[in-house]
Protein backbone atom coordinates (compact mmCIF):
# COMPACT_ATOMS: atom_id res chain seq x y z
CA UNK A 1 0.00 0.00 0.00
CA UNK A 2 2.67 2.58 0.76
CA UNK A 3 4.36 1.91 -2.59
CA UNK A 4 1.38 2.25 -4.68
CA UNK A 5 0.61 5.63 -2.24
CA UNK A 6 4.27 7.58 -2.83
CA UNK A 7 4.30 6.70 -6.39
CA UNK A 8 0.75 8.69 -6.97
CA UNK A 9 2.61 11.20 -4.80
CA UNK A 10 5.79 11.47 -6.54
CA UNK A 11 3.83 11.87 -10.07
CA UNK A 12 3.92 15.39 -10.08
CA UNK A 13 7.45 16.05 -9.32
CA UNK A 14 8.06 14.59 -12.69
CA UNK A 15 6.78 17.44 -14.41
CA UNK A 16 8.11 20.26 -11.80
CA UNK A 17 10.64 23.06 -13.61
CA UNK A 18 12.64 25.79 -12.16
CA UNK A 19 11.17 29.13 -11.86
CA UNK A 20 13.20 32.19 -12.39
CA UNK A 21 13.31 33.56 -8.16
CA UNK A 22 12.65 37.82 -8.88
CA UNK A 23 12.70 38.72 -4.77
CA UNK A 24 13.57 36.29 -2.17
CA UNK A 25 14.43 37.10 1.91
CA UNK A 26 14.01 33.92 4.45
CA UNK A 27 15.31 36.16 7.33
CA UNK A 28 17.66 33.81 8.52
CA UNK A 29 20.01 36.82 8.41
CA UNK A 30 18.75 37.29 12.15
CA UNK A 31 20.67 33.86 12.92
CA UNK A 32 23.63 34.22 15.35
CA UNK A 33 22.69 37.86 16.41
CA UNK A 34 23.09 39.26 12.96
CA UNK A 35 20.60 41.86 11.12
CA UNK A 36 18.67 42.64 7.97
CA UNK A 37 18.49 46.03 7.16
CA UNK A 38 15.04 47.69 7.16
CA UNK A 39 14.10 51.37 6.55
CA UNK A 40 11.42 52.78 9.36
CA UNK A 41 10.81 55.94 7.52
CA UNK A 42 9.31 55.72 3.77
CA UNK A 43 10.95 58.93 2.92
CA UNK A 44 14.25 57.46 3.35
CA UNK A 45 13.47 54.18 1.70
CA UNK A 46 15.69 53.67 -1.97
CA UNK A 47 14.23 51.57 -4.79
CA UNK A 48 16.23 47.97 -3.09
CA UNK A 49 14.79 48.86 0.79
CA UNK A 50 12.85 46.69 3.20
CA UNK A 51 10.83 48.44 5.24
CA UNK A 52 9.32 48.00 8.90
CA UNK A 53 7.26 50.72 9.39
CA UNK A 54 4.86 51.25 12.89
CA UNK A 55 2.10 53.41 11.52
CA UNK A 56 0.38 53.59 15.15
CA UNK A 57 2.69 54.75 17.07
CA UNK A 58 1.11 52.75 20.51
CA UNK A 59 3.64 51.20 22.85
CA UNK A 60 3.52 46.75 22.89
CA UNK A 61 1.89 46.01 26.10
CA UNK A 62 4.90 43.57 26.83
CA UNK A 63 7.56 45.67 26.14
CA UNK A 64 7.83 44.02 22.39
CA UNK A 65 8.85 45.90 19.12
CA UNK A 66 6.59 48.28 17.92
CA UNK A 67 6.59 47.67 14.55
CA UNK A 68 7.86 44.12 12.50
CA UNK A 69 10.74 42.57 13.97
CA UNK A 70 13.45 39.40 13.61
CA UNK A 71 12.33 36.62 16.25
CA UNK A 72 12.37 32.31 15.88
CA UNK A 73 9.64 30.25 15.08
CA UNK A 74 6.53 30.43 17.19
CA UNK A 75 6.93 26.88 16.82
CA UNK A 76 9.77 26.87 19.57
CA UNK A 77 7.21 28.18 22.16
CA UNK A 78 6.52 24.37 22.07
CA UNK A 79 9.12 22.66 20.82
CA UNK A 80 12.68 23.00 21.53
CA UNK A 81 14.81 25.02 19.10
CA UNK A 82 17.00 22.84 17.06
CA UNK A 83 20.56 23.69 15.98
CA UNK A 84 19.37 25.23 12.41
CA UNK A 85 16.65 27.84 14.18
CA UNK A 86 14.72 29.31 11.81
CA UNK A 87 14.04 33.08 12.06
CA UNK A 88 11.09 35.10 11.00
CA UNK A 89 9.73 38.04 10.87
CA UNK A 90 6.72 38.97 13.61
CA UNK A 91 4.25 41.59 14.94
CA UNK A 92 2.27 42.51 18.20
CA UNK A 93 -1.15 43.54 18.03
CA UNK A 94 -1.51 43.23 21.75
CA UNK A 95 -1.18 46.84 22.88
CA UNK A 96 -0.88 48.88 26.07
CA UNK A 97 -4.53 49.30 27.67
CA UNK A 98 -5.76 46.39 24.64
CA UNK A 99 -5.85 49.31 22.55
CA UNK A 100 -7.03 48.99 18.87
CA UNK A 101 -5.94 50.51 15.98
CA UNK A 102 -2.92 48.19 15.59
CA UNK A 103 -1.29 49.05 11.72
CA UNK A 104 2.42 47.85 11.40
CA UNK A 105 3.73 47.35 7.54
CA UNK A 106 6.28 44.97 6.41
CA UNK A 107 7.17 46.33 2.95
CA UNK A 108 9.00 44.79 0.13
CA UNK A 109 11.57 46.76 -2.26
CA UNK A 110 10.27 48.09 -5.30
CA UNK A 111 9.57 45.00 -7.99
CA UNK A 112 8.68 45.78 -11.77
CA UNK A 113 5.96 43.31 -12.49
CA UNK A 114 5.91 40.82 -15.63
CA UNK A 115 3.25 38.59 -17.09
CA UNK A 116 3.32 35.24 -14.74
CA UNK A 117 5.20 36.32 -11.41
CA UNK A 118 3.81 35.19 -8.53
CA UNK A 119 4.11 36.16 -4.78
CA UNK A 120 5.00 33.27 -2.08
CA UNK A 121 5.30 33.95 1.71
CA UNK A 122 4.38 31.30 4.78
CA UNK A 123 2.93 33.06 8.05
CA UNK A 124 1.41 31.50 11.37
CA UNK A 125 -0.09 33.19 14.69
CA UNK A 126 1.32 32.51 18.07
CA UNK A 127 -1.85 30.75 19.22
CA UNK A 128 -5.50 30.31 17.61
CA UNK A 129 -8.48 29.73 17.60
CA UNK A 130 -8.38 32.62 20.20
CA UNK A 131 -6.38 35.69 20.06
CA UNK A 132 -5.67 34.68 16.57
CA UNK A 133 -4.16 37.47 14.83
CA UNK A 134 -4.85 38.80 11.76
CA UNK A 135 -3.21 40.56 8.23
CA UNK A 136 -3.59 41.56 5.09
CA UNK A 137 -1.04 41.79 1.95
CA UNK A 138 -1.80 44.54 -0.52
CA UNK A 139 0.00 46.09 -3.39
CA UNK A 140 0.88 50.03 -3.83
CA UNK A 141 0.42 49.98 -7.67
CA UNK A 142 3.17 52.52 -8.33
CA UNK A 143 5.40 52.03 -5.34
CA UNK A 144 4.27 55.16 -4.17
CA UNK A 145 4.47 55.49 0.03
CA UNK A 146 3.54 59.07 0.41
CA UNK A 147 0.39 57.49 2.60
CA UNK A 148 0.52 54.19 3.34
CA UNK A 149 -3.03 53.45 4.43
CA UNK A 150 -4.51 54.62 0.90
CA UNK A 151 -1.05 53.69 -1.53
CA UNK A 152 -1.63 50.09 -0.62
CA UNK A 153 -4.81 49.96 -1.84
CA UNK A 154 -5.13 46.46 -4.26
CA UNK A 155 -5.55 43.65 -1.85
CA UNK A 156 -4.37 40.19 -2.51
CA UNK A 157 -5.19 38.14 0.93
CA UNK A 158 -6.69 38.88 3.99
CA UNK A 159 -6.47 36.45 6.60
CA UNK A 160 -9.09 36.83 9.71
CA UNK A 161 -8.76 38.01 13.25
CA UNK A 162 -10.54 36.59 15.78
CA UNK A 163 -12.48 39.26 17.95
CA UNK A 164 -13.03 39.97 21.62
CA UNK A 165 -16.07 41.56 23.10
CA UNK A 166 -14.65 43.92 24.33
CA UNK A 167 -16.02 48.11 25.06
CA UNK A 168 -14.56 49.47 22.08
CA UNK A 169 -15.73 46.21 19.71
CA UNK A 170 -19.55 47.77 18.42
CA UNK A 171 -17.96 51.51 17.38
CA UNK A 172 -14.76 48.95 15.56
CA UNK A 173 -16.50 46.97 14.01
CA UNK A 174 -20.11 48.53 13.21
CA UNK A 175 -22.88 45.94 12.28
CA UNK A 176 -21.60 43.28 12.94
CA UNK A 177 -22.34 40.92 16.95
CA UNK A 178 -19.66 40.06 18.54
CA UNK A 179 -22.16 39.22 21.86
CA UNK A 180 -20.95 36.50 23.54
CA UNK A 181 -16.73 36.14 21.65
CA UNK A 182 -15.43 36.88 25.14
CA UNK A 183 -12.90 35.03 27.47
CA UNK A 184 -14.90 34.74 30.65
CA UNK A 185 -18.02 33.08 28.17
CA UNK A 186 -16.18 30.12 27.77
CA UNK A 187 -16.95 29.77 24.44
CA UNK A 188 -16.87 26.55 22.30
CA UNK A 189 -14.20 26.51 19.44
CA UNK A 190 -17.05 25.58 17.29
CA UNK A 191 -18.56 29.11 18.40
CA UNK A 192 -15.52 31.13 17.67
CA UNK A 193 -14.86 29.09 14.57
CA UNK A 194 -19.14 30.26 13.32
CA UNK A 195 -19.07 33.70 14.56
CA UNK A 196 -16.42 35.44 16.27
CA UNK A 197 -14.02 36.53 13.07
CA UNK A 198 -13.27 39.55 11.19
CA UNK A 199 -13.95 39.25 8.27
CA UNK A 200 -16.60 37.46 9.07
CA UNK A 201 -17.06 36.20 5.66
CA UNK A 202 -14.72 32.95 5.77
CA UNK A 203 -13.14 31.84 2.65
CA UNK A 204 -9.59 31.85 0.86
CA UNK A 205 -8.80 35.20 1.79
CA UNK A 206 -9.68 36.58 -1.77
CA UNK A 207 -12.77 38.80 -2.98
CA UNK A 208 -13.98 39.93 0.68
CA UNK A 209 -12.93 36.88 2.54
CA UNK A 210 -10.97 35.92 5.06
CA UNK A 211 -9.12 33.54 5.96
CA UNK A 212 -8.55 31.34 9.22
CA UNK A 213 -5.33 29.63 9.80
CA UNK A 214 -4.91 25.98 8.69
CA UNK A 215 -8.37 26.59 6.58
CA UNK A 216 -10.75 27.03 9.68
CA UNK A 217 -8.14 24.35 11.80
CA UNK A 218 -8.72 21.36 9.37
CA UNK A 219 -4.90 21.01 8.53
CA UNK A 220 -3.32 19.54 11.30
CA UNK A 221 -0.19 19.91 9.82
CA UNK A 222 -0.20 23.87 10.58
CA UNK A 223 -1.00 23.30 14.06
CA UNK A 224 0.92 22.58 17.14
CA UNK A 225 -1.25 21.51 20.51
CA UNK A 226 -0.35 24.01 23.05
CA UNK A 227 -2.22 23.82 26.15
CA UNK A 228 -6.00 24.26 25.35
CA UNK A 229 -4.90 26.32 21.95
CA UNK A 230 -2.45 25.72 19.12
CA UNK A 231 0.84 27.32 17.49
CA UNK A 232 -0.21 28.22 14.34
CA UNK A 233 2.15 26.90 12.43
CA UNK A 234 4.03 28.18 9.41
CA UNK A 235 1.54 28.02 6.35
CA UNK A 236 2.16 28.14 2.63
CA UNK A 237 0.35 30.99 0.74
CA UNK A 238 0.90 31.75 -3.43
CA UNK A 239 -1.25 34.44 -4.88
CA UNK A 240 -0.89 35.64 -8.97
CA UNK A 241 0.56 39.14 -9.90
CA UNK A 242 -0.16 39.01 -13.37
CA UNK A 243 -2.77 41.91 -13.13
CA UNK A 244 0.18 44.39 -12.42
CA UNK A 245 1.97 43.45 -15.07
CA UNK A 246 4.13 46.42 -16.26
CA UNK A 247 3.73 48.21 -13.02
CA UNK A 248 6.68 49.05 -10.45
CA UNK A 249 4.86 48.09 -7.06
CA UNK A 250 5.57 47.40 -3.94
CA UNK A 251 4.39 45.16 -1.38
CA UNK A 252 3.22 45.17 2.09
CA UNK A 253 2.48 42.56 5.10
CA UNK A 254 0.05 44.96 6.88
CA UNK A 255 -0.78 43.48 10.31
CA UNK A 256 -4.35 45.13 11.22
CA UNK A 257 -5.18 43.11 14.30
CA UNK A 258 -6.60 44.44 17.27
CA UNK A 259 -6.06 43.00 20.49
CA UNK A 260 -4.64 39.56 19.51
CA UNK A 261 -0.99 38.51 20.12
CA UNK A 262 1.49 38.11 17.66
CA UNK A 263 2.07 37.09 13.98
CA UNK A 264 4.55 35.68 12.11
CA UNK A 265 6.02 35.75 8.46
CA UNK A 266 8.59 33.82 6.77
CA UNK A 267 10.37 32.78 3.11
CA UNK A 268 8.42 35.91 0.86
CA UNK A 269 9.46 35.20 -2.60
CA UNK A 270 8.05 36.57 -6.05
CA UNK A 271 9.20 33.84 -8.74
CA UNK A 272 8.28 34.05 -12.35
CA UNK A 273 6.61 31.51 -13.34
CA UNK A 274 7.72 29.51 -16.12
CA UNK A 275 4.84 26.98 -16.27
CA UNK A 276 1.78 25.71 -14.00
CA UNK A 277 4.10 22.53 -13.80
CA UNK A 278 6.52 24.24 -11.23
CA UNK A 279 3.59 24.78 -8.23
CA UNK A 280 3.26 21.70 -5.70
CA UNK A 281 -0.27 20.79 -4.53
CA UNK A 282 -0.90 23.35 -1.65
CA UNK A 283 0.34 26.28 -3.62
CA UNK A 284 -2.29 25.21 -6.50
CA UNK A 285 -4.85 23.56 -4.34
CA UNK A 286 -6.41 23.67 -0.65
CA UNK A 287 -8.04 20.31 0.06
CA UNK A 288 -10.03 19.66 3.19
CA UNK A 289 -10.98 18.52 5.64
CA UNK A 290 -8.16 16.19 6.39
CA UNK A 291 -9.23 13.43 7.76
CA UNK A 292 -12.67 13.70 6.27
CA UNK A 293 -15.94 11.73 6.69
CA UNK A 294 -18.35 13.44 4.49
CA UNK A 295 -16.93 15.63 2.28
CA UNK A 296 -13.96 16.42 0.63
CA UNK A 297 -13.50 20.11 -0.76
CA UNK A 298 -11.21 21.29 -2.89
CA UNK A 299 -10.43 24.65 -4.00
CA UNK A 300 -8.08 25.76 -6.76
CA UNK A 301 -5.85 28.92 -6.38
CA UNK A 302 -6.35 31.58 -9.87
CA UNK A 303 -2.34 29.72 -11.02
CA UNK A 304 -4.98 26.94 -12.55
CA UNK A 305 -6.82 28.52 -15.57
CA UNK A 306 -8.17 26.29 -17.75
CA UNK A 307 -9.41 22.93 -15.98
CA UNK A 308 -8.81 20.57 -13.47
CA UNK A 309 -9.60 16.80 -13.15
CA UNK A 310 -9.57 15.19 -9.31
CA UNK A 311 -9.04 11.68 -9.51
CA UNK A 312 -8.92 9.85 -6.19
CA UNK A 313 -7.19 6.35 -5.88
CA UNK A 314 -7.60 3.22 -3.02
CA UNK A 315 -4.89 1.44 -1.68
CA UNK A 316 -4.84 -0.91 -4.57
CA UNK A 317 -4.19 1.82 -7.15
CA UNK A 318 -8.11 1.76 -8.34
CA UNK A 319 -9.99 5.34 -9.01
CA UNK A 320 -12.61 5.19 -6.81
CA UNK A 321 -13.82 8.79 -7.48
CA UNK A 322 -13.31 11.55 -10.13
CA UNK A 323 -14.20 14.88 -10.48
CA UNK A 324 -13.75 17.65 -13.51
CA UNK A 325 -14.04 21.49 -13.06
CA UNK A 326 -13.19 23.80 -15.85
CA UNK A 327 -13.64 27.64 -16.49
CA UNK A 328 -15.75 30.08 -14.24
CA UNK A 329 -16.54 26.91 -12.25
CA UNK A 330 -12.66 27.01 -10.64
CA UNK A 331 -13.02 29.73 -8.90
CA UNK A 332 -15.33 27.65 -5.89
CA UNK A 333 -15.60 25.19 -3.06
CA UNK A 334 -16.13 21.91 -4.87
CA UNK A 335 -16.68 19.16 -2.53
CA UNK A 336 -16.27 15.62 -3.16
CA UNK A 337 -18.44 13.14 -1.46
CA UNK A 338 -16.37 10.78 0.14
CA UNK A 339 -19.32 9.23 2.72
CA UNK A 340 -19.47 5.99 1.20
CA UNK A 341 -15.65 4.93 0.88
CA UNK A 342 -14.22 2.75 3.49
CA UNK A 343 -12.35 3.69 6.04
CA UNK A 344 -8.24 3.97 5.39
CA UNK A 345 -5.88 6.53 3.45
CA UNK A 346 -6.60 7.15 0.06
CA UNK A 347 -4.43 9.19 -2.82
CA UNK A 348 -5.76 12.26 -4.56
CA UNK A 349 -3.97 13.32 -8.04
CA UNK A 350 -5.16 16.28 -9.66
CA UNK A 351 -4.37 17.00 -13.52
CA UNK A 352 -4.47 20.64 -14.03
CA UNK A 353 -4.53 23.08 -17.16
CA UNK A 354 -4.35 19.44 -19.07
CA UNK A 355 -0.32 18.91 -17.54
CA UNK A 356 0.27 18.91 -14.54
CA UNK A 357 0.11 15.97 -11.73
CA UNK A 358 0.25 16.54 -8.70
CA UNK A 359 -1.33 14.48 -5.42
CA UNK A 360 -1.88 14.24 -2.15
CA UNK A 361 -2.78 11.66 0.47
CA UNK A 362 -6.54 12.29 2.48
CA UNK A 363 -7.36 10.16 5.46
CA UNK A 364 -11.10 9.13 5.40
CA UNK A 365 -12.87 8.14 8.90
Amino acid sequence: MNKILLALLTIGLAFSSQAQIILEQDFQGFDEGGDIPFIEEPDDAEAEDWLSVDLDNIEDANARPQNWYGTTDFRYSVEESPEDTNFVMASSSWLTGFAPGNRNYLISPEIAVEDGYVLNWSSGVFQTPRYADGYSVAVSPDADMADLESNFSEVLFVQSQMVEDVSWVADYYPGIDYGGCAAAAGISQEEIDATCWFPEDLGDGTGGTGYVHGDNHTIAEYLLESGTSYVGLLEPHTVDLSAFAGMTVRIAWIHDSDDDNLVMVDDISVELALSVEQFDFDQLITMYPNPATDNLIFNFSTLVKDNAIVNIYDAAGKVVLSESYRGANLNANHPINVEGLGAGIYSVQVTVDNSTVVGKNFVKK
